[in-house]
Protein backbone atom coordinates (compact mmCIF):
# COMPACT_ATOMS: atom_id res chain seq x y z
CA UNK A 1 0.00 0.00 0.00
CA UNK A 2 0.84 3.66 -0.05
CA UNK A 3 2.18 3.67 3.50
CA UNK A 4 5.04 1.28 2.78
CA UNK A 5 5.95 2.27 -0.77
CA UNK A 6 9.54 3.44 -1.18
CA UNK A 7 8.27 6.76 -2.56
CA UNK A 8 6.01 7.39 0.45
CA UNK A 9 8.75 6.45 2.93
CA UNK A 10 11.20 8.79 1.20
CA UNK A 11 8.67 11.65 1.15
CA UNK A 12 7.86 11.08 4.83
CA UNK A 13 11.58 11.34 5.64
CA UNK A 14 11.85 14.59 3.65
CA UNK A 15 8.74 15.97 5.39
CA UNK A 16 10.10 15.00 8.82
CA UNK A 17 13.35 16.79 8.07
CA UNK A 18 11.43 19.91 7.01
CA UNK A 19 9.46 19.79 10.26
CA UNK A 20 12.65 19.51 12.32
CA UNK A 21 14.15 22.46 10.45
CA UNK A 22 11.09 24.71 10.71
CA UNK A 23 9.64 23.68 14.10
CA UNK A 24 12.79 22.72 16.00
CA UNK A 25 13.12 19.72 18.29
CA UNK A 26 9.83 20.05 20.22
CA UNK A 27 7.50 17.18 19.20
CA UNK A 28 4.39 19.27 19.93
CA UNK A 29 5.56 22.09 17.66
CA UNK A 30 6.53 19.54 15.00
CA UNK A 31 3.10 17.88 15.12
CA UNK A 32 1.24 21.18 14.99
CA UNK A 33 3.22 22.27 11.94
CA UNK A 34 2.80 18.85 10.29
CA UNK A 35 -1.00 18.94 10.60
CA UNK A 36 -1.09 22.56 9.43
CA UNK A 37 0.93 21.74 6.32
CA UNK A 38 -0.76 18.40 5.56
CA UNK A 39 -4.39 19.35 6.25
CA UNK A 40 -4.40 23.18 6.02
CA UNK A 41 -5.88 23.46 9.51
CA UNK A 42 -4.82 23.57 13.14
CA UNK A 43 -4.28 20.26 14.95
CA UNK A 44 -6.88 19.33 17.55
CA UNK A 45 -5.73 18.79 21.12
CA UNK A 46 -6.31 15.03 20.70
CA UNK A 47 -4.26 14.92 17.49
CA UNK A 48 -1.47 16.88 19.16
CA UNK A 49 -1.47 14.54 22.15
CA UNK A 50 -1.52 11.27 20.19
CA UNK A 51 0.80 12.30 17.38
CA UNK A 52 3.41 13.84 19.68
CA UNK A 53 3.38 10.62 21.73
CA UNK A 54 3.82 8.65 18.49
CA UNK A 55 6.73 10.91 17.52
CA UNK A 56 8.44 10.32 20.86
CA UNK A 57 7.92 6.56 20.77
CA UNK A 58 8.43 5.79 17.06
CA UNK A 59 9.95 8.87 15.46
CA UNK A 60 8.71 11.84 13.49
CA UNK A 61 8.87 9.89 10.23
CA UNK A 62 6.14 7.60 11.53
CA UNK A 63 3.92 10.61 12.25
CA UNK A 64 4.47 11.80 8.68
CA UNK A 65 3.50 8.37 7.29
CA UNK A 66 0.32 8.41 9.38
CA UNK A 67 -0.62 11.86 8.07
CA UNK A 68 0.12 10.90 4.46
CA UNK A 69 -2.20 7.93 4.79
CA UNK A 70 -5.07 9.77 6.47
CA UNK A 71 -8.19 10.04 4.35
CA UNK A 72 -8.13 13.80 5.00
CA UNK A 73 -4.80 13.98 3.17
CA UNK A 74 -5.60 11.55 0.33
CA UNK A 75 -9.14 12.56 -0.66
CA UNK A 76 -10.41 15.96 -1.70
CA UNK A 77 -13.75 17.06 -0.21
Amino acid sequence: GLMNSPFALRQAAFFAERLRTEAGSDPIAQVRLAVKLAFSREATSQETLHLSKLALEHGLGQVCRVLFNASEFIYLP
